[in-house]
């Protein structure tokens, strides 16, 4: 049976077996498509988290979303940062463009030490 109604649908024959056996445990509502329920809904986020966490970025162009999120976890210590993938998404949102990749360039040995000082 399972292979005539795949061969009929175009379906494999495994999901045809599946269907009859959702079929017959509960009914017409358990093989109707479940794509409505599909993906977890997301929650909004308290009111005055976003701009909080926009503001560091706006303030430093440069800095990406994990280094604001390290920067809002030492502001507020006590609350839990958004994740580093909804500040991106936020950034976007708000139309500020994506920090640049990569790292900055660590200075050279002789950058480091600072202006040379006479009269010593």
């Amino acid at each position: 049976m399972a292979p005539t109604i795949a061969a009929a649908l175009g379906l494999a024959s495994r999901t045809a077996r599946h269907l009859i056996r959702r079929f017959r445990q509960g009914g017409q509502a358990a093989v109707m498509p479940a794509s409505d329920r599909c993906g977890a809904a997301t929650p909004k986020p308290p009111e005055a988290l976003v701009p909080a966490a926009l503001s560091p970025r706006r303030e430093h162009p440069s800095w990406g979303a994990g280094l604001t999120r390290v920067m809002l976890r030492r502001r507020h210590p006590r609350q839990a940062p958004p994740a580093a993938r909804a500040l991106q998404r936020w950034s976007l949102w708000a139309g500020l463009a994506p920090a640049p990749a990569g790292r900055w360039p660590r200075p050279r040995a002789d950058e480091q030490r600072g202006p040379i000082r006479s009269g010593r």
